[in-house]
């Protein structure tokens, strides 16, 4: 047999192979993230220097230094249709406060609430976007306090086979603390306050879809 027939013969072979193999991935997403699926996963995230704190207080906002945060989010939702799931998660959240003036401030804090989650695409690869809010309480070394808080963001889902997959995404969040009794003057004078963070965090989870 001749040689250019034999190469022909192998680049047919392995173009037939990858659409063989193109098919196959379709073919299992096509079962991914469909209406009545029940979704369950969790996400993590870690946040170094780009969140920053402030206190609100008689309108006026003053600024308590940088923020270093990690949290973990476990959570259950239900595809009301193809790629959008609805559903409720807990988020818990540890940080460390460093004020430009005086010490560290450690703080830990548990919210629960609605989130939406939607998925692109046909393959296993799928863009998705999120968003979620919540109501919950913290501590730090003084006192404990409620709390509100929201998030959104996007990234991109990896799926392993037609129900594990794995996610990565970046977020952006902030929460509000209603604290009382704070100090708010050197004659130590008392009043209610609002504490507000914000910032982005990357993230990382992974989720079933059964």
């Amino acid at each position: 047999m001749p040689v250019f027939l034999c190469l022909n013969l192998v680049v047919m072979k392995r173009i037939f192979s990858a659409l063989s193999a193109l098919v196959l991935i379709s073919t299992f997403s096509m079962a991914q993230a469909k209406k009545g699926d029940l979704l369950v996963g969790a996400t993590s995230s870690l946040n170094f220097g780009s969140t920053s704190s402030s206190i609100e207080y008689d309108g006026e906002s003053s600024d308590i230094g940088k923020t270093t945060e990690f949290s973990f989010s476990p959570g259950v939702g239900y595809f009301v249709v193809d790629g959008l799931a609805l559903g409720v998660d807990v988020n818990w959240e540890t940080s460390i406060s460093k004020p430009d003036e005086g010490d560290e401030v450690k703080t830990s804090q548990f919210l629960i609430g609605p989130f939406a989650k939607y998925y692109f695409g046909a393959t296993n690869l799928k863009p998705f976007l999120e968003s979620s809010f919540g109501f919950g309480s913290g501590n730090n070394d003084d006192q404990d306090y409620n709390l509100s808080g929201y998030s959104f963001g996007g990234g991109v889902a990896v799926f392993l086979n037609e129900v594990v997959s794995l996610e990565f995404g970046l977020g952006y969040g902030g929460t509000t603390a209603q604290m009382k009794d704070v100090q708010i003057d050197f004659y130590g004078n008392t009043d209610d306050v609002d504490v507000k963070t914000s910032g982005f965090g990357f993230e990382f989870g992974f989720s079933f879809a059964f």
